[in-house]
């Protein structure tokens, strides 16, 4: 995998390590609740590098800010909204699995 920074190398090496979803969250771009759901009329999405919004076809599985889609494809592709960077200070992780690796996420965070 390439290298991105410590954060996201971090979570990629959890989440494959672990064979679980691990995702980190800069919440300066999120401004209303995050939910997951599935897509509406009206929901759009910000692809990485990308100026322009994408509309998004109701039914998709999403993680959500209002009409603002986070991730998509069975919550996996990352909008530029919410991309995680060096300057990062408020992150949310959203985990499927957090059971197995509480411990191990922890342990990890205080080696960066």
């Amino acid at each position: 995998m390439p290298l991105i920074n410590a954060l996201v190398d971090l979570c990629n090496a959890v989440s494959i390590e672990q064979c679980i979803s691990l995702g980190a969250h800069d919440l300066k771009d999120i401004h209303e609740d995050l939910e997951v759901r599935f897509s509406r009329e009206g929901d759009i999405f910000l692809p990485f590098g990308a100026m322009d919004y994408e509309k998004v076809d109701a039914g998709e599985l999403t993680f959500t800010s209002g009409n603002v889609v986070q991730t998509r494809k069975w919550i996996w592709r990352q909008s530029e909204l919410g991309k995680t960077t060096v300057d990062s200070k408020d992150i949310f992780f959203s985990l499927l699995d957090l059971i197995q690796v509480k411990t191990l996420l922890y342990i990890r965070l205080w080696q960066i």
